[in-house]
């Protein structure tokens, strides 16, 4: 299960990730679909689902295409990697970030199928964007304390 929220105050929670300005944006980090101050996390169906919520048919892939428009900025290998894993099987990817002024920092990426991260990406490359990953993937799927990630090097 993931670990619960422990809350500073009743709009903020108690988080620690070791980079100063994502924990002073940071409300919450959320574990289902969201769209947060530092996160944006949504469901990507399956390739092979080819049934609309209304019940409708549509073709192969048009509604993973539809999901995976929540992530503009994802690298093309992120996105390789989620289109490969999502053949059959649906899965969860949250993108973690800050803004420095108008600028977006994205730190990476967890992708999580049934409560575990199956990859994690860190696209900037730097030790503090590895560090706010380990801190909120907790969080987000069922990682122990200290539990290794497998990331895929980026830069």
């Amino acid at each position: 299960m993931p670990k619960p929220i422990v809350w500073k105050n009743p709009n903020k929670q108690d988080l620690t990730t070791g980079n100063v300005t994502f924990d002073r944006a940071n409300k919450a980090i959320m574990r289902f679909q969201c769209v947060g101050d530092t996160q944006v996390g949504f469901s990507v169906r399956a390739y092979n689902d080819t049934t609309m919520p209304n019940g409708d048919p549509t073709k192969p892939g048009h509604l993973q295409d539809f999901d995976l428009k929540y992530f503009p900025e994802m690298p093309g290998d992120v996105r390789a990697f989620v289109r490969s894993e999502a053949r059959d099987k649906s899965l969860m990817v949250h993108q973690f970030f800050h803004y420095r002024g108008q600028r977006k920092v994205i730190h990476g990426y967890l992708i999580v199928r049934d409560n575990v991260v199956i990859r994690g990406f860190c696209t900037s490359g730097r030790a503090k964007s590895y560090m706010v990953l380990d801190a909120v993937a907790p969080y987000v799927a069922n990682v122990a304390e200290g539990e290794a990630i497998p990331y895929d090097r980026y830069r």
